[in-house]
């Protein structure tokens, strides 16, 4: 077989195609901010400032978002423009009650950070973070830095009980009325 042969004669495993392709030198592209920079004539901008990519590389009108808030912003108004009906109900149905929020192997957070910042962009509250639950300790010191959790629970597998131990160690009763529970791994 030729193709074990050339793998074995490169000592790395792979095709002479692939190694080829590896020392070609990567096109760099130039990035779009929002707001930031003066539109060059590439560009083209909308009456907020914000500055699309230039035509050729990306779909025409397709935005560029240099930090993640702007990108949820955008989001929430380009929501309420096309869908203006689920947005008010949203907003009144958690006039009195936030969606209550829970996260198991909560890791960074990145839900309740996704959340937060759409939020934000929506312009009103409509969730509330119930607790965490973490066993990685260096894990749970970000989370209670970043996020103060009302209660950080320290082991999955303990959610199953009326009881489960906290990341300081204590025991405490889990909360029953969560509406909507993220749980991510590795």
């Amino acid at each position: 077989d030729s193709s074990s042969s050339s793998s074995s004669s490169t000592g790395t495993g792979s095709s002479p195609e692939l190694l080829a392709a590896r020392k070609k030198p990567i096109e760099k592209t130039r990035r779009k901010t929002v707001g930031k920079r003066k539109a060059d004539s590439s560009d083209s901008e909308d009456d907020n400032g914000t500055s699309y990519a230039p035509r050729g590389k990306w779909a025409p009108g397709e935005k560029w978002f240099s930090r993640p808030q702007d990108m949820f912003d955008d989001m929430a108004k380009t929501i309420e423009e096309k869908w203006p009906e689920p947005m008010r109900n949203i907003k009144e149905l958690t006039k009195n009650r936030k969606i209550r929020v829970a996260t198991m192997c909560s890791g960074t957070e990145a839900p309740l950070l996704a959340l937060s910042m759409f939020q934000k962009g929506a312009g009103f509250e409509f969730f509330e973070h119930v607790f965490s639950c973490e066993i990685e300790p260096f894990k749970q010191a970000y989370i209670e830095r970043n996020f103060s959790p009302k209660i950080l629970f320290r082991d999955i597998r303990e959610l199953g009980n009326s009881h489960a131990s906290t990341a300081y160690g204590a025991t405490v009763r889990r909360p029953t009325e969560v509406d909507v529970v993220v749980a991510g791994t590795v």
